[in-house]
């Protein structure tokens, strides 16, 4: 039996949405690459890749720290959209990493984890 256009490209799309704080995130595979490149990671994968983004972005931002000269400014000004973008995405993304290890540490999940391997 074939499914609807609809139910196929919602099961495909895999939205998941959190509250975050003061707003709600809805992840999306298609609207979201770093979701996209890690929904299907185990919870040890996912910490290093968000801590890895994390690191990107501040190395990135270190570079527009020390603006000097005209040409900085320009730089810095063609930049910034894309600078923005990545600080929503990472701040997004360390959020909910934080929420799902307050969520983990709350269940005892980890611990579990951590003796099933022993």
């Amino acid at each position: 039996m074939a499914l609807p256009a609809a139910r196929l490209v919602a099961q495909l799309c895999v939205a998941l949405t959190l509250d975050c704080g003061s707003r709600d995130v809805v992840l999306s595979a298609d609207q979201d690459p770093f979701f996209n490149t890690h929904m299907y990671s185990s919870f040890g994968e996912l910490g290093v890749a968000v801590k890895t983004i994390m690191e990107e972005y501040q190395g990135e931002r270190k570079m527009h720290d020390n603006i000097t000269s005209i040409d900085d400014m320009q730089r810095f000004v063609e930049n910034f959209p894309e600078l923005r973008k990545k600080s929503h995405t990472v701040g997004k993304h360390v959020a909910l990493m934080t929420q799902l290890v307050q969520q983990v540490d709350s269940t005892g999940t980890r611990v579990m984890g951590e003796r099933a391997r022993h």
